[in-house]
């Protein structure tokens, strides 16, 4: 999964010019460092992006009311079958505590391009879905609201385990949220790639697919290099939205995002 380096180098001025941004640098026609990074950008704005390998992809993206300073970013990945809406009841609360938000329809999903394969694939195929998730990493990496190295990655299901593997695979992704992670889908997504995470907050019902997904937040938390954190519902087969969904959830991961992102 590589790019070409006419590509790499675009990339790589654009991050770098949000990363000046957030530092206040730049010519003498750039806004004063009190007005931080907003200049009256849009809210709540249909955007299309594009994946290594030139599949269209659509996401929302979404921004505090105000701000002095750079703002950290995350990517919301959905669950298989679902598309970008099922965030929609949530994207609020972390807009109003200074997050940059990005919900994202994979491919074959919503209002994304379709795969070259059939949708179950993406599943387990890494060179598919995963290029979906960092390629809106590396999109809001460079939006110039956002510090690039303050990104996390919250899925739902199939959704993650490429939050977990676009944690691994993109340096600026310093925080993954998975919520009803599957390791053997995890290393699948990888294509041989070594796991490499940080800070994890996981969520998992116990007797999710006989405690698979309970025993994913633990071997991530073996893994993590960072602070790391599992939460395991007792006695309960809630599963991806579903757990998203628990009033005590969003809070949750709201307070892990403070901390450590």
């Amino acid at each position: 999964m590589t790019m070409n380096i006419s590509r790499l180098f675009v990339l790589a001025v654009a991050i770098s010019l949000a990363s000046a941004a957030c530092a206040g640098e730049g010519n003498a026609t750039e806004a004063p460092a009190a007005e931080g990074c907003v200049t009256g950008i849009e809210n709540d704005e249909t955007v299309t992006f594009t994946a290594e390998d030139g599949t269209s992809l659509v996401g929302i993206i979404s921004r505090p009311e105000a701000s002095v300073d750079c703002s950290p970013g995350v990517v919301f990945v959905h669950g298989f079958g679902s598309t970008k809406e099922q965030w929609e009841d949530h994207l609020d609360a972390f807009t109003g505590q200074g997050y940059v938000t990005l919900a994202i329809d994979l491919r074959s999903h919503g209002q994304s391009d379709s795969a070259t394969v059939g949708r179950t694939s993406l599943l387990s195929d890494p060179t598919q879905a995963p290029l979906d998730v960092q390629a809106a990493v590396q999109f809001l990496a460079a939006d110039s609201q956002v510090d690039p190295d303050r990104i996390a990655v919250v899925g739902t299901s199939v959704g993650a385990n490429l939050a977990v593997v676009a944690h691994s695979l993109e340096p600026s992704v310093k925080v993954t949220v998975p919520v009803s992670a599957r390791f053997m889908r995890v290393d699948e997504l990888l294509g041989g790639e070594t796991l490499s995470v940080r800070s994890v907050l996981c969520f998992a019902g116990a007797d999710d697919f006989d405690g698979d997904q309970a025993d994913a937040c633990m071997e991530l938390e073996q893994i993590a290099t960072g602070t790391s954190e599992s939460v395991i519902i007792a006695n309960s087969r809630a599963h991806g939205r579903e757990i998203v969904d628990m009033s005590t959830t969003v809070p949750h991961i709201l307070r892990f995002l403070e901390a450590n992102l």
